[in-house]
């Protein structure tokens, strides 16, 4: 939150400076694409269980569902010749999505180890974990879901920093831009299924993460834009930002087998922006 404060004081301190400026408000709707993947993770099980160390493959699917979101932005451009100009801003953006996890091969028939491993002569005791290992491995026919049905709903704000440069190819009336948007992680919730263990019952249950944990805190992205002005100070936009950073910055701990390490947003924006002069 800190470094946010400084930014917008920044780019307060930077509109005083100009003389001729344009302020303009924009509102729009957008729909990322997240790419799905099968990752092929590999799983040991650790030394200090007393157990060999056994080691097997698991095949996995990620989904990524998107619903819409939207983006809104308070911008300033700088007029730096007849046609070209330079704009930045600052503005919140809003992802949501829900990611399925499913056993796709190599789902294994499994023994848990739990605190027997306490028994076991020689170093300190491993934490008080369950272990997993393959015995055997059964053909799936279908994939199974791994996780309740709300498992992997995820919800995303971002405070969004565009700097953009633009060029009228109709003065006053349609322009291009390209340019780049800085993200940073403001407030995020995803639903993560755990196991619930007591001694009467053991279920599966949801828990709603708040803490942004498997998260980047930062993301980069390009951006691309066209606008046309509708009216004197209305006008409409199509934009679209492709993320070169990825959404997760490890692996989710609530999937122990599952990297998210690839997730990109590819998103398409439609909005209006209403503009009214500065000095």
């Amino acid at each position: 939150m800190r470094s946010i404060l400084v930014l917008l004081v920044i780019l307060i301190g930077s509109v005083k400076s100009f003389s001729q400026v344009q302020f303009s408000v924009d509102l729009s709707g957008s729909y990322s694409f997240i790419a799905n993947t099968e990752p092929d993770p590999i799983s040991s099980i650790p030394p200090n269980t007393g157990y060999s160390v056994q080691t097997f493959n698991l095949k996995y699917s990620e989904t990524f569902r998107v619903k819409p979101g939207f983006n809104l932005s308070f911008d300033v451009t700088k007029q730096l010749k007849d046609r070209l100009s330079v704009r930045f801003g600052m503005g919140f953006s809003f992802h949501h999505y829900k990611k399925e996890t499913r056993h796709i091969a190599g789902f294994p028939t499994a023994t848990t180890i739990l605190d027997t491993i306490y028994n076991i002569p020689g170093p300190a005791p491993a934490p008080p974990s369950s272990f997993f290992f393959a015995s055997s491995y059964v053909p799936n026919p279908e994939p199974v879901l791994i996780g309740g049905s709300n498992n992997g709903q995820t919800k995303i704000f971002y405070v969004s920093i565009p700097v953009m440069m633009r060029y009228a190819l109709v003065p006053e009336k349609l322009t291009v831009g390209v340019g780049v948007v800085n993200y940073l992680l403001a407030y995020s919730s995803q639903i993560r299924g755990e196991y619930s263990f007591d001694f009467y019952n053991n279920e599966y249950v949801d828990r709603n993460d708040k803490s942004g944990d498997g998260l980047n805190n930062y993301l980069l992205s390009g951006s691309l834009l066209l606008s046309y002005k509708l009216f004197k100070t209305w006008g409409a936009q199509v934009n679209y930002n492709y993320s070169f950073s990825q959404i997760y910055d490890k692996d989710s701990y609530s999937s122990l087998y599952v990297s998210n390490r690839k997730a990109r947003y590819r998103t398409i924006g439609l909005g209006i922006s209403y503009t009214f002069k500065g000095k």
